[in-house]
């Protein structure tokens, strides 16, 4: 995936300053103001041939998505993300679009399909070289987890489960 010289195209700084005002957008709520930014940042991003650029802003236009209910937007614009990562070769940026695609087929009742995106996933950050546990619902109990210090869990909790959580550590 290619990413420009910014010197090659002075646009690019501003597709970068809308994709960071989206995540502080998104930070503060307002999922609306944080989704036209990201589509602007992509329309410029395509325009100017930024794929790194606008991988960074697909993967975060897919929780605006979710957020907003979305799930066959989100999908799709997570499948592309992932497509592109492939082609980079990148294994935890393809392991982190597999556990979104993971996240999108269990809101959307698609079980299997979610435990295979999350087998793949793990495969992918293994082949990393990053340490990973699974807990929750889709494993072991959270609190029989020992990890070393820089493993990953990921761990799939319900929404009741974290009801009454104000805090949450390993």
């Amino acid at each position: 995936v290619e990413r420009p010289e910014r010197d090659a195209h002075p646009v690019a700084g501003l597709a970068e300053a809308l994709y960071n005002a989206g995540f502080v957008d998104t930070l503060n709520g307002d999922g609306l103001r944080a989704r036209a930014e990201y589509d602007e940042a992509i329309r410029i991003y395509e325009a100017i041939g930024d794929g790194r650029g606008l991988l960074n802003v697909r993967e975060a236009l897919v929780f605006i998505l979710l957020h907003s209910g979305d799930l066959s937007a989100a999908r799709a614009v997570q499948r592309q993300t992932l497509a592109d990562f492939r082609i980079t070769g990148e294994p935890l940026r393809i392991g982190s679009a597999l556990s979104v695609g993971t996240m999108i087929d269990m809101l959307d009742g698609k079980f299997d399909a979610a435990h295979e995106s999350l087998d793949e996933a793990l495969a992918m950050f293994r082949a990393a070289g990053r340490p990973v546990e699974v807990a929750g619902n889709v494993g072991r109990p959270l609190t029989s987890v020992e990890a070393p210090e820089d493993a990953w869990i990921v761990c799939e909790l319900s929404s009741f489960q974290l009801e009454d959580t104000h805090t949450l550590q390993p």
